[in-house]
């Protein structure tokens, strides 16, 4: 009850509308490189030359910026959430908290890969 009456008075806190930046960013650099994939897929382009294009689409993306973001959720987001400590490091509802990995150009075209072949 304290943390909705909390939420109600001064906002969402500060992890979780970083954590929603994140989401927000990773979503939107898929959904192009999906949108490519799917519009080189039609045109009957082959995996490699699907590959090397999402690549370089990957690459005009601000990454620098997300991994920012991603950098700071990991930093902030154990003492915000007020995270429960272990001998094995933090803990979130009792499971083991990792920090999220930067992104990359090459993970981008990895994830859309593996987005594409479950589709």
């Amino acid at each position: 009850m304290e943390e909705r009456i909390r939420a109600i008075t001064i906002g969402a806190p500060a992890y979780a509308l970083r954590k929603r930046n994140i989401e927000d960013f990773e979503e939107k650099f898929l959904g192009i490189l999906l949108a490519l994939q799917k519009k080189l897929v039609a045109k009957g382009a082959s995996p490699e030359t699907i590959d090397e294009a999402l690549l370089a689409k990957a690459r005009t993306f601000d990454i620098a910026r997300l991994n920012e973001w991603i950098k700071n959720h990991n930093r902030y987001y154990p003492i915000e959430a007020n995270l429960a400590f272990s001998r094995s490091g933090y803990l979130v509802n009792g499971r083991p908290w990792f920090p999220e990995e930067p992104w990359t150009p090459e993970r981008f075209v990895e994830k859309a890969r593996s987005m594409r072949e479950r589709a």
